[in-house]
């Protein structure tokens, strides 16, 4: 009997507070577009977002593509720049050894 006491009013509480939360409410017809919408735009977005970063990249691929190019242009050219330089350093060098046996060979003529 005492147990039942207790329990009546617990069952009656439990019964209230139940009757009183709040139930997932529905969305409208409208609710629903508007939300479909809502995710739509935000997948419509990233599309974008993705299709501009290719956009940027091709870009980017072709400027670096003129600059490789650009830049074997001046290989080349610093390449025979080298070139040209050591044969300079060369024909110096073989002048110069030339023209001071060419002295010391006359030095020797003036001293016998």
């Amino acid at each position: 009997m005492n147990n039942r006491m207790f329990l009546t009013p617990l069952f009656i509480v439990t019964l209230i507070v139940s009757a009183c939360s709040p139930q997932p409410k529905e969305l409208s017809f409208g609710e629903k577009i508007q939300s479909e919408s809502s995710e739509t735009a935000k997948i419509g977005k990233n599309w974008m977002k993705g299709e501009n970063l290719i956009t940027d990249g091709n870009q980017l691929v072709r400027d670096g593509n003129k600059d490789i190019q650009r830049g074997e242009k001046l290989l080349s050219k610093g390449e025979s720049k080298v070139d040209k330089g050591d044969a300079m350093i060369k024909k110096g060098t073989r002048m110069k050894n030339e023209a001071e046996e060419i002295y010391k060979e006359k030095a020797r003529e003036n001293e016998a």
